[in-house]
Order: C-alpha cells, then structure tokens, then sequence
C-alpha cells in the first residue's frame, strides 16, 4: 500500500492519509522500513498477523523502493490480507491528520495504542515517537477486522518501544487445514461406530473449487440419509455471529473455539479457527442427538 493508496476494509473504499504527508514523506525521503531492525515486515510476525486476524499464516512481501512497506497475503492468493506502513518525520502534521480525521467523524480514538491512535473499521493510524504507522485489514469484515487492527497495534507498539511483545498480546495463527472436502472429516466406518450401524456410505458434493462449502452425508444401502455433515473451511470467523443468530440455539461448552446446538433440527454448529462445522444425525432428537453429534464433531476436529 503506498502513499495515497485506496484500500477496500469490510467492502468500504477508505483513503490512508499518512503517507501524504509533506515534508520528510516525500519522494527520497526517509521511512520507518530503515530504521527497524529487520525492516517493517520484522514488527509483526506471520503467525501474529493470522492470530490476529484467525487466519491460517499469511506471507509477507514489501514494495520495491519502498522500504516502509509491507504486506500480508494468504498463500496462493494475490489480494493482501493486511498492510502496514511506517514513514518517518513531520509530527506536528500526522497530529493535524488525526484531528481531522476525528473531525470529519467515523474514526474513533483507540486507548493503548502507540501515542495516540484512530481507527475506523479495520483501518487504524497511530503514532509511536517520530513514526506514523497505518495498518489496513480486509478479511474478516468491519467488526472482527476493527478488533484484529487495534490489536495489532498494540503488538507494533510493543515491539517498538519494548523490543518484546509481552504475554497477554501473544497470539498465534489457526492451524493449516488438511482438510480439503467434507468426507475427509468423518468416514464411513467412524460414523457406523458412533451411530451403532452398518452398511453406511459417504457421499461429498465436491464441486472442485477450493475452499467451497461443503456436506457430505451418510445413507444406508436402501438410501435413507442417517447424517449429515457440514465443512466451511473458511471465513467462519466472521459468518459464525450471524449463522447463529438466525437460528433458537443453546451455547455447548468444551469443543472448538465456539459451539451451539439447534435443538429443534439436532444440528452441532461448531466454529474452529476459521472453519464452521455442523453435525447432524437425523433419525435421533433432544440430547441423545446433541450427545452423538458431539461424538462425531470430536471425531471431525482430529481430522480438521
């Protein structure tokens, strides 16, 4: 992201204002990539910037002739995930800015980051000594990205004023899936022993796009459907809210990172990371269903 770039945070076209800055910001002049030990990617790791964002590790990659700069991209694709950018100089102005920005309404002060610090969904400018840091995310949408910069934020300004980031912002990445389709989940022979039959087949409808929802269900050999299972390997993070505020369910305790039970269809919705899980055996009902569905979900997360 360089000076004046637009950048889209939560589906919103916002336009970052630090590096338009006068004076030392200009063409030649000095940034912050120099002066870090390591250069800007070295202020927040991979593995920081997923757990933050509950995103699988990103790569970074920097800007030619902008040595201020550096991005974080999942792998495989081309679209960043997240940017940050450090420039040097000119305080006095980047102060003006955030007045400004405050003035104009929708950025909102942010205790506890830098010096002084505003945000406006997952976009956040602040101030740590001489330095004028942006850090921009587009990922998990308004809300969970706002949460993810201003945390790290916080991770930034610790490495820069501290050389340490200390325990309680330690944060790691969700881990990589091996996982690529819903069947892979729970086979055949793992569903027949914790369901108590026999004979059962697995059936995936695997489009082949990668990273598409999926089910795969269990019928017996005259074609009944017993089960049934769900697999979205990504973006549950910010779905998760929403999916079960749609539906009448009670909170489960002890498996994934979240988990609800719809009572009234048997349905186990379980968040992990970044991927939505449900089970749902359909021939039981009540908390024999919510007791066998948490025995295939247990099943599921080891193969996940």
């Amino acid at each position: 992201m360089g000076r004046g770039t637009m950048v889209s945070t939560g589906g919103l076209l916002v336009a970052l204002t630090f590096g338009a800055c006068g004076g030392t910001t200009g063409p030649g002049a000095s940034t912050g990539g120099g002066e870090v030990a390591g250069g800007v990617c070295a202020l927040l790791t991979v593995d920081e910037a997923g757990g933050a964002l509950n995103s699988p590790p990103l790569e970074t990659s920097s800007e030619a002739g902008n040595p201020g700069h550096c991005s974080y991209t999942r792998p495989g694709e081309d679209r960043p995930t997240l940017s940050v950018d450090v420039s040097v100089g000119n305080l006095e102005g980047r102060r003006d800015q955030l007045d400004e920005l405050l003035a104009a309404g929708g950025y909102e002060e942010v205790a506890g980051v830098g010096d002084r610090a505003v945000s406006r969904y997952g976009e956040m400018m602040f101030l740590v000594g001489d330095r004028g840091i942006e850090v921009a995310a587009d990922w998990g949408g308004n809300l969970n990205d706002h949460e993810a910069v201003i945390l790290i934020g916080k991770i930034i300004t610790a490495r820069l004023t501290k050389g340490t980031v200390p325990p309680e912002l330690k944060v790691t990445a969700p881990p990589v899936l091996n996982a690529k389709h819903a069947c892979e989940l729970l086979s055949a022979a793992e569903a027949e022993t914790a369901l108590g039959l026999s004979g059962l087949t697995a059936t995936g409808n695997d489009f082949g796009a990668e990273f598409a929802p999926e089910f795969c269900t269990y019928t017996r050999a005259n074609g009944e459907v017993v089960l049934s299972i769900y697999f979205e390997p990504r973006r549950g993070y910010d779905t998760w809210e929403s999916l079960v505020a749609g539906m009448t369910t009670d909170p489960v305790a002890g498996i994934g990172d979240k988990a609800a039970f719809e009572s009234y269809t048997g349905k186990l919705f379980v968040l992990n990371g970044d991927t939505i899980l449900f089970a749902n055996v359909v021939t039981t009902s009540g908390d024999n269903a919510l007791a066998i569905d948490r025995q295939l979900m247990e099943v599921m997360l080891t193969h996940l």
